[in-house]
């Protein structure tokens, strides 16, 4: 009966040395000890690249909002959910990273309906026009077929019109996508 659920993960330097083979695991096992949550907020720490562990066979059937922080090394993790959370309506992420060094990407599904047809609302903190974030809102676009607003927060020194332009040429299964940029509030930092 788990309605909400915020867990933030952290590893030590030490720690995920020694046991870097179980890390993935038990993160992905506390994951799926969370799947009936029905609000979840997921902060997974930065530590290195997490190539262990699934979150299958679990499905997120009762996830209606997903609250994620993005590092270079936990894309995957956000794709994953994704992929087993049907009836998401409400997914924010918030970029903790300034560049792209380490990335570890997965390629986005290619078989359309992977993404919850009923996710409504989408947020993007932190989005700074790289290659792969774009990919990632290309996608949001692609399959998102009930997506009514997208508010994208962009770092001061980029264009708000041009990161508007970008994703103004990508195509959208909605036609009532209302879709925003605004620079990110750096005065909680």
């Amino acid at each position: 009966h788990l309605i909400e659920a915020r867990a933030d993960i952290y590893a030590l330097e030490d720690w995920t040395r020694v046991y870097e083979i179980y890390y993935g695991d038990r993160i992905f096992k506390l994951l799926r000890a969370l799947n009936n949550a029905k609000f979840l907020s997921l902060f997974p720490g930065d530590k290195e690249c997490i190539a262990f562990g699934s979150i299958y066979p679990s499905m997120f059937q009762n996830l209606v909002r997903l609250n994620f922080k993005v590092t270079p090394s936990n894309w995957h993790v956000l794709l994953a959910l994704l992929l087993v959370a049907p009836n998401l309506e409400v997914l924010v992420v918030n970029k903790d990273y300034d560049n792209e060094n380490r990335l570890c990407w997965m390629e986005l599904p290619d078989a359309p309906g992977c993404l919850s047809s009923g996710l409504t609302t989408f947020n993007f903190d932190g989005f700074e026009n790289l290659e792969h974030e774009v990919k990632f809102v290309k996608y949001i676009l692609k399959e998102a077929r009930a997506l009514n607003t997208m508010t994208i927060k962009i770092p001061a020194k980029l264009s708000k019109e041009d990161v508007f332009e970008t994703l103004s040429m990508f195509p959208g299964l909605s036609t009532t996508c209302l879709i925003t940029t605004s620079f990110e509030d750096n005065s909680l930092e």
